[in-house]
């Protein structure tokens, strides 16, 4: 039995004051009779009955005492913790790779999967748990099972990854999986701020925090920028930081195809960053690689990888049914890589360009993009109808998209009807209709073709690839010589390189390769950290995968539990014990003590009133 308010257990002094006023009783009087003949038989006989009469005599006083001793008990608010057998708890594993940190008390997932183990061994025995990993999105490790060996393999098996990660991502699904009385249970290292989670105040939610401090030095930028004008001039952008509270000294050292080729000493003050411009002249190789020679906790983030190409590649995914005049034209150019899809429900951050070829478009739009015959929700070009064999056509010569274009006698069949908002520019227009359009935005560049290549003579002239290699020329202003391509842990990797071959490899920076379906155009395990090889046939592309986050390089645990502290200051902070109380349901005895008090009470008076 616990109790609530203990404090009140000082009034039990009461019991002894009310013991010694019971024994202040008033004294009998003394009487004069005449013989003691028949008082001796009374005597004899009440003798034969004493013990009986005494204890008849102080049952009132055992009345009150009991009274005034469960008053005391009720006040001081008894509870029980009993067993809540059909609670389910969903259990969060944080994955991301301050997990991998190395500090005295060992491996921070070393301690999670201990966490996590002691959990499942004070599960009631007919609950339910289920498992998600926390990375750079949530993954559903499990449904809602009983399985104690099935959940202990996936506890088991759990390791961190190189990826930075997204708490309240995973708290917002747990919270989807969980009913009214279901427990969430946060297995993690706390290196994030705040959660913005709204709903997380109101629901029975439990953090096992483990780790300590934080001594850290990372790698969170690391970019090649050509030189204008040559193609042997680079510069070389690092950003390095130190996230310790102690000053460090390192040594920076960059290679290129495994030749070292710069090293630098490198002091950094306690949460200093540093940008570092190196210059360099040369041929540039395929792989580069910067090394941050430190021994801290974390060394993930003290790697980072980059690829390149002399001449850039350009990702372009076309989105419509098949147009074999435009697929033709995209593929003879030596530098566009085509994916080919016919729907598509959001842009994608590693395509270059996005071609919409009469098909629906995602909202929003972002990036380098092409409507052909179609048109956007959050572009203000609005559809008006239809019109046929539009007439004279007059475009703007001097514009680069329109740059060695002859349009005088371009045949158009059909066309749309279009008014251009605010912000559109005409390039090319019928007298009637805009036909050919940009328009620009913070993050969008975008060219709006009114018209189907199908219903004109178009793609039969010697204009259409003119134009198009303008399209690629205006979307990258002289940028098609440039570095390489980098996606950070977590985000998917373009593996499509021709879309004519059905085989597809990828080779991971752990020596393990993976054989893909043909269909697949982005390869999605991309949780380790390194170079990257896709091979389809006789072409092969490499990707570097980085880490390249400040915040997940910043291992010090930032993150309180709401009401922790009252927790600790309970001598309630450890983990395991909090669990144990958690998985019980307190249940409150004031009011059973409450009406024996009565009983009682009732029961004293019975006797006072009969002895009377």
């Amino acid at each position: 039995m616990n109790l609530g308010n203990p404090g009140f257990l000082w009034l039990l002094f009461l019991l002894p004051l009310i013991i010694i006023l019971h024994l202040v009783r008033k004294k009998r009087p003394t009487m004069m009779v005449s013989s003691l003949l028949f008082w001796e038989q009374v005597v004899r006989e009440n003798n034969s009955r004493l013990l009986f009469r005494r204890f008849r005599r102080n049952l009132p006083l055992l009345f009150q005492l009991l009274a005034v001793a469960l008053l005391i008990l009720s006040l001081a608010d008894p509870f029980v913790l009993l067993p809540h057998e059909d609670k389910n708890v969903i259990m969060i594993l944080d994955t991301t790779a301050s997990m991998k940190a190395e500090e005295r008390g060992g491996v921070r997932y070393e301690e999670a999967r201990s966490r996590a183990l002691a959990v499942l061994a004070d599960l009631g025995k007919s609950s339910q748990m289920l498992i998600i990993e926390s990375g750079s999105k949530p993954r559903l490790k499990s449904s809602f099972i009983k399985d104690r060996i099935a959940l202990r393999g996936i506890i088991d098996e759990y390791t961190p990854t190189d990826e930075a990660g997204d708490m309240s991502a995973a708290l917002v699904t747990a919270l989807a999986f969980a009913r009214e009385d279901d427990q969430i249970m946060v297995v993690t290292d706390g290196a994030y701020d705040d959660l913005e989670v709204p709903a997380l105040k109101k629901r029975d939610v439990s953090f096992e925090l483990v780790g300590e401090g934080g001594r850290n030095s990372g790698i969170t930028q690391f970019q090649f920028r050509q030189t204008y004008g040559s193609d042997e001039r680079f510069e070389v952008l690092i950003t390095v930081a130190n996230f310790s509270r102690q000053p460090v000294e390192a040594q920076l050292e960059l290679f290129m195809d495994r030749s070292l080729i710069f090293n630098q000493a490198l002091n950094l003050g306690a949460g200093e960053e540093k940008n570092l411009i190196f210059p360099y002249s040369g041929i540039i190789g395929e792989r580069a690689e910067v090394f941050l020679d430190y021994d801290d906790d974390l060394e993930v983030d003290n790697h980072a990888y980059a690829v390149f190409s002399s001449i850039k590649e350009i990702q372009v995914l076309l989105v419509g049914e098949d147009n074999i005049f435009l697929r033709s034209l995209l593929e003879s150019y030596p530098r566009v890589v085509l994916t080919e899809i016919k729907e598509a429900e959001k842009t994608f951050e590693n395509m270059d360009v996005h071609i919409f070829d009469g098909a629906v478009t995602p909202f929003p739009l972002k990036g380098n993009i092409v409507l052909i015959n179609t048109l956007a929700a959050d572009v203000p070009i609005k559809l008006l109808g239809q019109v046929y064999a539009p007439g004279e056509l007059k475009w703007q010569k001097n514009h680069p998209l329109m740059s060695s274009l002859e349009l005088a006698d371009l045949n158009i069949f059909q066309a749309q009807s279009v008014a251009a908002g605010k912000g559109v520019e005409t390039l090319l227009d019928s007298g009637s209709t805009p036909l050919i359009s940009l328009y620009e935005e913070d993050d969008l560049k975008l060219i709006h073709i009114g018209f189907d290549f199908r219903k004109s003579d178009f793609p039969l002239r010697v204009a259409f690839p003119v134009f198009w290699g303008n399209i690629f020329n205006w979307f990258y202003s002289g940028e098609l010589v440039e570095t390489s391509s980098q996606v950070q842990t977590g985000e998917p990797l373009p593996v499509s390189l021709s879309g004519k071959s059905d085989q597809i490899t990828v080779h991971r920076p752990d020596g393990r390769v993976e054989m893909l379906e043909e269909y697949n155009i982005f390869y999605t395990d991309t949780r380790t950290a390194g170079f990257y090889r896709v091979a389809e046939g006789p072409k092969s592309k490499s990707f570097a995968v980085n880490l390249l986050n400040h915040n997940e390089s910043n291992i010090i645990p930032r993150y309180r539990e709401p009401g922790r502290a009252e927790r600790e200051k309970e001598g309630r902070a450890s983990g395991i014990e909090s669990i144990a109380i958690a998985d019980k349901e307190p249940r409150s005895l004031w009011k059973f003590a409450a009406l024996l008090v009565l009983l009682f009470l009732l029961a004293e008076w019975y006797f006072w009133v009969k002895e009377s």
